[in-house]
């Protein structure tokens, strides 16, 4: 007959008292117009994915570059730099956790280079993103 099984993140107890993960079978095999149902003593939840700061920091370099290359190959450069822009200071701010030392410097010697102003919108865009690249590979190493 049945056995415990365990289906993705659901664990049904069939020896003993029946039971869904920890909540308890309160009234079982009720008929239903598309099937039978059990009422159970609380809600159940799907557990949440932890991200781990290196992934988090990897996603806002995928989505930034996601964003910006089809506005610099559109003639955008200025738009795609904002873009890169937003997201090292968003990597530098909030994801620092997944920065090491070296990693902090490469952002923000990028930024500050691209401050100064001296630079053309598509060297801007560029520097930007090399610094977001060598970031992205060092955590793809990790």
């Amino acid at each position: 007959m049945f056995q415990d099984k365990k289906f993705l993140w659901i664990t049904i107890k069939t020896s003993g008292s029946f039971g869904v993960n920890e909540a308890h079978v309160i009234t079982a095999d009720i008929e239903a117009s598309n099937g039978v149902i059990h009422i159970i003593d609380r809600v159940l939840l799907p557990p949440v994915e932890k991200t781990t700061p290196g992934e988090a920091a990897k996603e806002v370099i995928a989505l930034a570059i996601q964003r910006g290359v089809p506005l610099f190959n559109a003639g955008q450069p200025s738009a795609c730099a904002a873009i890169y822009e937003v997201a090292i200071e968003s990597l530098l701010k909030s994801h620092s956790k997944a920065l090491d030392a070296e990693a902090r410097s490469v952002l923000q010697t990028a930024l500050d280079k691209v401050r100064d102003g001296e630079e053309e919108a598509r060297q801007k865009a560029w520097t930007l993103r090399r610094s977001l690249d060598t970031f992205y590979q060092s955590l793809a190493r990790d």
